[in-house]
């Protein structure tokens, strides 16, 4: 967790705000957000009863005031450059949501992943999130003011698609999208963090799912290719326990 809030704090871009919520951590969690907030004054600090990781970053961004917000998961680590870049580009051309690649990172090894759309239409990138690029928010900068223009929220009670689905939503309308072809979040792959048994409650859980994209999604290009992915997904994790 140091790390990742120390690496936010070491940006290039120096002009922002850091909101760390606490979603009643058990842990040393809540006070070490206390402790950097008397370090730096860019960082606002929020104490919540546990709600997951949905509800937390839902209440992160009704409390942000910033134009643009992005996310960080606790375990990942950003270098000094690129936050710079997107905030750049987002400026200059006025975007709704500027995208850029990624690193997939372990104990081992440290992989580039490119996150190009085929092109920057919302359509197209609707469908690319389902198979050509990721779907995860912390490679995205978007205006904060889109989730509350278009009603959007991260789905809670569900596992693992958070993001994709909220992007999905947010995907359904006409937004301007950039890409800037540079990294700087590293995604720490943590094999412990995926291991999840599957029974009755799981299979379930996944139905419920794909009827959310099915719903979601009825009607546009995207359709199709999301319902094979989750139905697909359906069998694949129950092979996988």
């Amino acid at each position: 967790m140091c790390k990742c809030i120390d690496s936010i704090l070491a940006q290039t871009l120096e002009d922002f705000e850091l909101l760390l919520v606490d979603d009643g951590s058990t842990d040393g969690s809540p006070r070490i957000c206390d402790e950097y907030l008397s370090k730096d004054s860019r960082i606002r600090v929020f104490h919540k009863q546990n709600g997951g990781l949905s509800d937390a970053r839902n209440y992160g961004l009704k409390q942000a005031k910033g134009i643009y917000s992005i996310f960080a998961d606790p375990d990942d680590w950003v270098s000094p450059e690129g936050l710079d870049k997107l905030y750049a580009k987002a400026v200059e051309t006025d975007a709704d949501m500027v995208m850029c690649d990624i690193f997939h990172e372990d104990k081992y090894a440290c992989h580039y992943t490119l996150q190009k759309p085929t092109a920057l239409q919302h359509g197209i990138v609707l469908k690319d999130i389902f198979g050509k690029i990721g779907s995860f928010t912390v490679n995205k900068l978007i205006k904060t003011e889109l989730y509350r223009k278009y009603n959007i929220s991260y789905p809670k009670g569900i596992y693992g698609c958070e993001d994709q689905y909220t992007m999905a939503k947010l995907l359904l309308h006409d937004i301007k999208i950039e890409y800037v072809p540079v990294a700087f979040y590293h995604y720490m792959y943590n094999p412990n963090s995926l291991s999840r048994h599957y029974d009755e409650h799981t299979y379930e859980m996944d139905v419920h799912i794909l009827q959310m994209f099915d719903e979601l999604l009825k009607g546009t290009s995207a359709y199709n290719i999301a319902h094979k992915l989750k139905y697909d997904a359906i069998f694949l994790r129950a092979f996988w326990d």
